[in-house]
């Protein structure tokens, strides 16, 4: 191609891309200003848009939103189920409430509960076997608690024999007291 060639080319192609951009930007202006200015054969001039609005009657209007999976209820109806709901959700709450009060009163059992026994040491008896003694009657909760507190002590070689009367609300030094010399 001659460079003469190539300049017509380019220049066409500029004259194409101006008349197409003016045709788009000015034709959707200038059709919407026809269908404005011209009536559509199917309006009437002479009733304003809102007048050739169909009108429904209620039941109408019930029976096209029930065919589209809508429930309709009236005013009281309404008013009567939240009413249920809101006695529902009170008495949800009074429940969860008696749960709680519940629940509480069993923990203040488990912990009011003292265990309360008379513990026999012989002779020949050990720390571990007067801890597990101990733990069989729910006096303590591990007996190896009691052994680890009485080696603590060093008090291990000073087991008395005797019948001691222990309680589960002693604490751990007052047990390894009672049951060992001092």
């Amino acid at each position: 191609m001659s460079e003469k060639t190539m300049r017509s080319f380019a220049g066409g192609l500029i004259v194409a891309a101006v008349i197409l951009g003016i045709t788009y930007f000015l034709s959707p202006a200038e059709s919407k200003q026809t269908e404005a200015a011209e009536p559509k054969a199917t309006e009437e001039v002479d009733q304003p848009a809102e007048a050739t609005k169909e009108e429904l009657s209620t039941e109408e209007m019930e029976e096209a939103l029930q065919s589209q999976g809508f429930i309709i209820h009236s005013e009281e109806e309404w008013n009567n189920i939240n009413k249920d709901m809101k006695d529902i959700a009170s008495v949800k709450e009074e429940n969860e409430k008696l749960k709680k009060q519940l629940n509480d009163a069993k923990e203040n059992e488990n912990e009011k509960a003292v265990y309360r026994t008379m513990l026999t040491v012989t002779s020949g008896m050990t720390s571990i076997d007067v801890g597990n003694a101990l733990e069989s009657a729910k006096i303590i909760k591990n007996g190896k608690d009691f052994f680890d507190a009485v080696e603590e002590k060093g008090l291990e070689n000073d087991l008395r024999p005797g019948t001691f009367e222990v309680n589960s609300d002693m604490s751990m030094n007052e047990l390894v007291n009672k049951v060992f010399k001092k």
